[in-house]
């Protein structure tokens, strides 16, 4: 597989997220915001066990939780929140504002509100299909916390493992049957079936693919991830039949801090990101690639041929198509263009993060139109001082964004890891375990994520949405138009 190239010039931008101060070496130090708590999620299920956390912060530091307390927004109440997490069984919108006190004095937060909905409903029902098909509960799971079922429907009709023992399931890698355990499951209806469970001892990525007498779904396999540390849930989809995206593009910058002309491209990026117009078309990356010094210096041998190539610096990888043209107009022009395409996927995810060793994300992409589908993920930093060479004002001595690693390497190229095929309206999901380094911020980092899909060009292919990440502990929702 091959990226798409092309001469003319390229868009650029970048979402802005809030700024937690300049990274230092001799330790972490505040960036002057004051108080502020952020949220894991504002939309759970109200089912008594979905949860969103909120994390305090004070100067973009965490703080202890105990120092904090949380009220009820709607009344003034305190509400007792242990660990500040919260689960309802109430649906509705839930508001909470919170205060803390230290030597600078007395602190409230701005008001943060979580959207508690009902589960989807379980349906053992008939449904207008044809032929076999394989529905799972979960394509992600916990060892030995979460049931991975799997409803098998013929003819739209479910298969009850009790009366049904034609079904065989099998591994799509060698065709070699699968052993299944078996769950009796009831559903919103009160209608009492016996599930089948794909129940593995270890942890696992396979794809799976079921028969039953003439019927099989060989050519469309699932794909199973069990792993066994805690994983995220999966972000909740408010609007479930909307396939209608906000479309971002992917700016890859190819810079350095010995790059004597990269200034003039960053003057282009400073000015996008306070146009109205595009500020919100585009989701921004700086690749440092040009020296070795670099403190943001990306170190993956062969990275910046695995995104296309670079003739010279500065340069732009646009959607993953390749130009060193620095035009303004025709920045313009291109995320014109771009724009001019719906987005044929849009992106959810949920993030969590030890703060240490690894930033878990859960991804889930859904289809706008039926086609082959592959997701990446770019964990950046930002607000790291550096000086920049040719910066005669000092106006880009922080950096922002800048690639830490990058995870999504397919046949030589970051395309992404595939998603098989998806029809309108169809979701995948996919797991990152992405590395952290204690020579990082944490605070300041924060994820981007893209999908690509096959271009016009045997083989090639090109991003049709991107979307960033607030920070590692966070929800992202699908952004419909």
């Amino acid at each position: 597989m091959k990226l798409s190239r092309i001469v003319a010039a390229i868009a650029c931008g970048l979402v802005v997220l809030t700024s937690c101060g300049p990274r230092v070496e001799e330790g972490p130090k505040g960036d002057g915001t004051g108080f502020k708590v952020t949220a894991s999620a504002s939309v759970i299920y109200a089912n008594g066990s979905d949860a969103v956390v909120f994390t305090p912060l004070f100067d973009g530091l965490a703080i202890d939780s105990s120092t904090v307390t949380a009220y009820n927004a709607e009344d003034g109440n305190i509400v007792a929140l242990e660990g500040l997490t919260f689960v309802t069984e109430i649906t509705g919108s839930h508001k909470f504002y919170f205060t803390h006190t230290n030597a600078q004095g007395n602190h409230t937060s701005e008001t943060l509100e979580v959207i508690a909905i009902e589960k989807p409903r379980l349906d053992f029902g008939d449904i207008e299909q044809k032929g076999l098909t394989i529905t799972p509960t979960t394509t992600i799971f916990q060892i030995g916390v979460e049931d991975a079922v799997l409803i098998v429907r013929r003819d739209g009709k479910v298969l009850d493992a009790v009366f049904d023992d034609e079904v065989t399931f099998f591994d799509a890698t060698n065709n070699e049957p699968i052993p299944m355990t078996t769950k009796k499951m009831v559903d919103d209806n009160g209608t009492e079936m016996l599930m089948y469970c794909y129940a593995p001892k270890s942890a696992c990525i396979r794809s799976i693919w079921a028969s039953c007498k003439t019927l099989n779904t060989k050519a469309k396999p699932i794909k199973m991830t069990a792993v066994e540390e805690p994983i995220p849930a999966p972000a909740i989809d408010v609007d479930a039949d909307n396939t209608s995206f906000k479309r971002r593009s992917l700016l890859l910058q190819l810079t350095g801090t010995a790059c004597p002309n990269c200034p003039r491209l960053m003057e282009v990026i400073e000015d996008l990101r306070e146009n109205d117009k595009y500020a919100d078309k585009f989701v921004h990356v700086g690749v440092h690639t040009y020296n070795g010094s670099d403190p943001m210096y990306y170190k993956e041998s062969g990275f910046v041929s695995a995104i296309g190539g670079v003739d010279s610096y500065p340069a732009f990888v646009f959607d993953f198509r390749y130009s060193a043209a620095h035009s303004q107009q025709t920045f313009h022009d291109e995320i014109d263009e771009a724009q001019a395409s719906p987005a044929k996927a849009g992106i959810a995810a949920r993030i969590q993060t030890d703060g240490v060793t690894t930033a878990l994300a859960r991804v889930t992409v859904k289809a706008a139109e039926q086609g082959e589908y592959c997701l990446g993920a770019m964990l950046v930093e930002s607000n790291i001082v550096a000086v920049q060479q040719g910066d005669q004002t000092g106006k880009f001595k922080v950096h922002e964004n800048a690639l830490r690693k990058a995870d999504g390497k397919n046949n030589g190229y970051y395309i992404g890891h595939s998603l098989g095929t998806l029809e309108a309206g169809e979701t995948a999901d996919y797991l990152f375990n992405l590395p952290l380094d204690s020579k990082w911020n944490v605070n300041n980092c924060h994820i981007v994520f893209y999908v690509t899909t096959p271009s016009g060009e045997k083989g090639s292919y090109e991003v049709t949405n991107a979307i960033a990440s607030e920070s590692l502990n966070c929800t992202v929702q699908f952004d419909y138009k």
